[in-house]
């Protein structure tokens, strides 16, 4: 029960923290989100039409189509983040976040689309087939497909804060959620807030795109800090000469750091002369 209650908490205090970070980046918000809602608008009333026609055959071969939008979200993720990592953000950066991660976003996108779409279709059949035994299973594939959905919550935060390889961004969403599942029904409800708050008033879809990067790259970094993985970067918290060749290492258990995302002084110390040491390829 700890663990579950630890899990919530994290949860609502990255929420807390992304509306925080929000208002206080709302120029970079608004930024990408206009640069998203521009390339995602054409994507949107593409699905929508499709979906009208009631035709599967169209529904289907369009899942090319709608994977694109991967593509955007992770150009406007690579402006929050680096606005994340207190690095400067220009207008530009939209773009070479897309020229840096369209194929892997598009690829993690179109396999996204195309497991939830074969789960859905199983979900259907098991929940319409007159067989209880498969009611039955259909009720535990309900588990099975919110797994594979919070699975996607995390593809584009590891693909743009880590920038790996597909396996590795895969590998790494499907053991996050199996050890923070409950963490990602709050990171569900952060989804769910911005979402209702673009249809409720229409103002905020121009806070869409980027309200939408921060909830990944908070719950991203969150989730990175907890098992102490989370990587600083050149300037954050006093600095250090240069990015650090870390694959899935990096700072102590920073839930014992009352600040959350934050560092004391004898840790940011201690983390720089570990480094220091590594790269001299002395013995801690």
């Amino acid at each position: 029960m700890k663990r579950i209650l630890d899990e919530f908490k994290m949860g609502f205090n990255v929420l807390v923290r992304t509306g925080v970070m929000i208002y206080n980046y709302l120029g970079t918000v608004i930024l990408a989100s206009i640069f998203w809602s521009l390339t995602t608008t054409p994507l949107l009333l593409w699905a929508v039409a499709s979906v009208n026609t009631g035709e599967w055959s169209v529904i289907i071969t369009s899942l090319p189509i709608y994977a694109l939008g991967a593509v955007p979200t992770a150009a406007a993720l690579h402006m929050v983040n680096k606005a994340f990592h207190k690095e400067d953000v220009s207008p530009l950066d939209f773009f070479r976040g897309i020229k840096r991660f369209f194929l892997r976003s598009y690829a993690l996108g179109f396999l996204f689309l195309l497991i939830i779409g074969i789960m859905l279709f199983d979900l259907l059949f098991f929940w319409t087939s007159p067989s209880i035994l498969f009611n039955i299973i259909g009720g535990i594939w309900v588990y099975v497909t919110l797994y594979v959905v919070f699975v996607g919550y995390y593809l584009l935060g590891f693909l743009v804060e880590q920038d790996v390889g597909l396996r590795k961004v895969i590998r790494r969403s499907a053991l996050v959620v199996l050890d923070n599942f409950f963490f990602s029904i709050v990171v569900t409800l952060m989804f769910a807030i911005v979402i209702a708050a673009s249809f409720i008033a229409p103002v905020f879809f121009l806070l869409t795109g980027g309200a939408l990067a921060f909830v990944i790259q908070n719950s991203t970094a969150a989730i990175l800090k907890k098992y102490g993985a989370y990587e600083m970067r050149p300037g954050e918290y006093g600095g250090y000469e240069g990015p650090v060749e870390d694959d899935w290492k990096g700072l102590p258990d920073p839930l014992k750091n009352p600040e959350f995302y934050g560092m004391t002084e004898d840790e940011v110390r201690a983390f720089q002369e570990q480094r220091r040491k590594r790269r001299l390829r002395k013995d801690d």
